[in-house]
């Protein structure tokens, strides 16, 4: 004799079994309005790994700083896409940012911003920053001064 199941049955304990109705609501409101890969489809709760920051493509050295201050020279300060297109297809733009604080001596880069500076005038505007930031004791890792305003932004 052959017995037939409903398919509620046998799809055992659902999501919303033993949860309030505000808990409900708010997983419903989950599935309406987040991207897929925000939640973990078999806790229904917000997955961690979706808001953890990307990892850089590529870190950039002291072996690239050269290539870094081609780009700087080509085109210049706040160019970043640009120099990654050219010399750095597979590093994150803010990699290249951040070389540059280095290579300058300076977080804060809007005074170079659009500016291109060749290697020299790089390590003029370094050794500058940096006897600054010795002056007024803002120096970070000893190679970058800090801004005055807020502090270490990297």
């Amino acid at each position: 004799m052959a017995t037939t199941t409903s398919s509620n049955q046998d799809a055992g304990p659902t999501a919303t079994e033993g949860l309030t109705e505000r808990q409900k609501y708010l997983l419903e409101m989950r599935k309406r309005f987040c991207p897929p890969e925000m939640i973990d489809p078999n806790t229904m709760e917000l997955s961690e790994v979706y808001f953890r920051p990307p990892k850089p493509k590529k870190i950039l050295t002291i072996d690239d700083d050269e290539l870094v201050k081609a780009g700087l020279e080509k085109f210049g300060f706040g160019e970043w896409e640009a120099i990654a297109k050219e010399y750095f297809p597979e590093a994150d733009q803010n990699e290249i940012r951040i070389k540059a604080m280095e290579l300058v001596g300076k977080q804060d880069l809007r005074e170079y911003l659009g500016k291109k500076l060749t290697a020299e005038e790089l390590q003029a505007e370094r050794e500058k920053n940096l006897k600054e930031g010795e002056e007024k004791k803002l120096l970070v890792w000893g190679k970058v001064m800090a801004d005055e305003r807020y502090g270490v932004l990297v």
